[in-house]
């Protein structure tokens, strides 16, 4: 999920798609999101890296934790063995916006904000 529009056209339009990506659309109470529990990496720095890199090796996110935003990591192959979760030891190359919901909590807030 992403909070940048164009990025999610750009996503849902890729070839690999086919011409059947959609782009959902949320409008959410700033108050709810405000009582979720969010964590925003704002670069690529040592702290994104760490969590992405657990996340691929299949860890848990932070307890506690809603929300995570932050850069996407655009090579994932290179930086974590998809098949066994190993970091691989490639410099991540980050770009565009990424959010991921961690909870059925923060979930519900989304959804009961679809349009």
């Amino acid at each position: 999920m992403t909070t940048d529009e164009a990025q999610a056209l750009a996503w849902a339009n890729r070839p690999k798609n086919n011409g059947l990506g959609v782009v959902l659309a949320f409008e959410v109470d700033p108050a709810d999101l405000a009582a979720l529990n969010k964590v925003t990496y704002p670069g690529g720095d040592a702290a994104w890296e760490a969590r992405v890199i657990a996340g691929r090796q299949g860890l848990p996110p932070p307890a506690g934790v809603d929300i995570m935003e932050g850069p996407m990591l655009l090579n994932p192959d290179a930086v974590v063995d998809p098949n066994t979760g190993a970091a691989l030891g490639a410099t991540p190359v980050v770009g565009g916006q990424q959010t991921t919901i961690l909870t059925p909590g923060a979930a519900a807030v989304l959804f009961n904000g679809i349009q």
